[in-house]
């Protein structure tokens, strides 16, 4: 072999050294790559373990992850079928208001459906908040969320945003929380304080308004809202 292909064979061996270093070293890094991926991974399905658990989590209930994102902390939600007239369930307030659904926090809403619930059946949500003003969110069905926000709008009327599992669509009640709303008040229905009308009883935090009562209040509430008017005090 001749001085040329000698150094021809050295620069081509000493390529394939530099390559194979080369592959090498995206090899390790790829793994270190994946393995800080599955260590944030991890520490993400750790924090969402930690979560606050509302309600009570059971084998065969719904558990979705809810944010607050109404800008003011929720010290009170009750559920119950949008067929029902009274509220029956309540995911807090059950220790003298002790706990508070943070304002920008998540955490995982738990609720077990009774034998006649299906997976079809729609439920209302009645959510109070640290200011005493109460709202509620209507024909929620569970079965379609995994994880949502409660938002709130300009006029205190709550709603949610989430994606459908049925759809993959992003679902956001606004409009139909002000259509209900707005029905409710040109049928006089509208409940003050979250208690229906008709039950002539107080809400979870205040009472509800009477039928002759002009927007008074039996309870003690500080407010409630009604959309394209004012507040009532």
């Amino acid at each position: 072999m001749n001085t040329k292909m000698k150094k021809i064979t050295s620069l081509l061996l000493a390529l394939l050294l530099v390559l194979s270093c080369g592959a090498a070293a995206l090899a390790a890094d790829d793994e270190a790559k994946e393995e800080d991926q599955d260590a944030a991974e991890a520490e993400e399905t750790e924090k969402e373990e930690d979560l606050e658990i509302l309600g009570e989590e059971t084998e065969d209930g719904y558990k979705i992850r809810l944010v607050n994102a109404t800008g003011t902390n929720i010290t009170g939600i009750n559920i119950k079928t949008s067929e029902q007239a009274e509220w029956e369930f309540a995911t807090l307030l059950e220790n003298g208001g002790d706990v508070v659904f943070e304002k920008e926090e998540a955490c995982w809403l738990c609720y077990t459906p009774g034998e006649e619930e299906t997976e079809d059946t729609t439920y209302d949500l009645q959510i109070i908040w640290s200011d005493w003003t109460v709202g509620e969110v209507h024909d929620v069905k569970f079965s379609d969320i995994e994880e949502g926000e409660v938002q709130r709008a300009w006029n205190s009327l709550p709603y949610l945003v989430y994606t459908s599992i049925a759809t993959g669509e992003e679902i956001d009640t606004s409009a139909d929380e002000q259509a209900t709303a707005e029905a409710e008040i040109a049928a006089g229905t509208f409940a003050y304080g979250g208690a229906p009308k008709s039950s002539g009883s107080s809400g979870s935090s205040g009472g509800s308004k009477s039928s002759g009562g002009g927007g008074s209040s039996s309870g003690g509430n500080s407010g409630g809202c009604i959309p394209g008017g004012g507040m009532f005090y």
